[in-house]
């Protein structure tokens, strides 16, 4: 395990473990989990009746979106982050003439890799492989009730206002409107704004780095120079 060594105030040497370590580590911990099932996952899964419906030994993209009942970009983003892992298990790329394919054993790590509260199936094989964690202290999000619905258009309809609020008005004042919202107000605005970024596409930071070009700065990230200018300081909303 690697300890980093941070200060208080220059006069107390504390070992702590930083959140990237934590996170590696887990994640690490995971893939071996899913390492150690995969020879097994299968029988286990036919053993309690769960079998997948695959056709000729395998599922397209739209197959396994409706199967989890998640999204395309979800699955693309599991695909591109596990990736050799999925290969070994038969994760089959698509080419010009032939499309994607996962294959049973593939479908299985896809299931095991996705959180409980995406997919309610993926909930279901994970507990039956034994590898199910409930999240903590974890709300379940899935609500499409009329009146949680209207809201989320309402905050989407600020999201797309806050974008240009930053880039055309005071950035000041746009901190000073956001301090008059609770925590879960903007949290959900954070979700909606991160849901609206593509993140298969670059250039996404380029506005921000114009604007830390234009700023004195020995720092080489302009992109984190820029959003610098735009938001105070943790030490300056305390004062």
């Amino acid at each position: 395990m690697t300890l980093a060594l941070v200060t208080d105030d220059m006069t107390t040497g504390v070992l702590k473990t930083t959140d990237g370590e934590r996170k590696s580590r887990t994640k690490l911990y995971w893939k071996r989990r899913r390492e150690a099932l995969s020879a097994v996952a299968l029988e286990r899964l036919a053993d309690l009746g769960i079998e997948f419906p695959v056709v000729a030994g395998t599922m397209t993209i739209p197959e396994v979106c409706d199967y989890f009942s998640i999204s395309r970009s979800t699955l693309t983003n599991i695909a591109r982050q596990y990736y050799e892992e999925l290969i070994e298990a038969g994760y089959m790329p698509g080419s010009v003439t032939q499309p994607t394919r996962y294959s049973e054993l593939a479908l299985a790590h896809v299931a095991m890799i996705l959180r409980p509260s995406t997919s309610d199936q993926a909930m279901i094989i994970q507990k039956a492989l034994g590898i199910y964690r409930a999240p903590r202290g974890a709300v379940k999000v899935h609500n499409q009730s009329g009146a949680h619905v209207k809201v989320c258009g309402r905050v989407l309809d600020e999201a797309y206002k806050l974008v240009s609020e930053i880039r055309e008005d005071d950035p000041e004042e746009v901190w000073k409107a956001l301090e008059k919202r609770n925590r879960h107000e903007l949290q959900v605005l954070t979700v909606a704004l991160a849901a609206l970024v593509p993140n298969d596409r670059g250039g996404l930071r380029a506005w921000l780095a114009e604007i830390g070009l234009g700023i004195h700065s020995d720092a080489q990230n302009k992109a984190a120079v820029g959003l610098a200018s735009l938001v105070p300081s943790r030490q300056q909303v305390s004062e």
